[in-house]
């Protein structure tokens, strides 16, 4: 999804070693490269992704003793219950 990759995207170094910050140039840079590179950006985000995960959170329930792995997400749509 190339709103998502730009979304990611800081900024973009060209060879001339220019930064370039604006998002409709990245967004016209995504919608022009190779697909190779789409995929080295999206491998590279997912590798950032796990880096920067939070591990489960080890829990024990105090009634049976049962221990289990709770994620922990900082997405704030997970925070409120879904409507019915």
């Amino acid at each position: 999804n190339i709103a998502t990759l730009v979304a990611s995207t800081e900024f973009i170094m060209t060879e001339n070693n220019d930064i370039v910050t604006d998002k409709n140039y990245i967004t016209e840079f995504y919608n022009n490269t190779s697909n190779s590179i789409i995929k080295a950006v999206q491998t590279k985000l997912e590798e950032y992704t796990k880096e920067m995960s939070i591990p489960p959170a080890r829990v024990q329930c105090d009634a049976c003793e049962h221990q289990y792995n709770v994620e922990v997400s900082f997405d704030y749509a997970n925070f409120f219950v879904p409507l019915s």
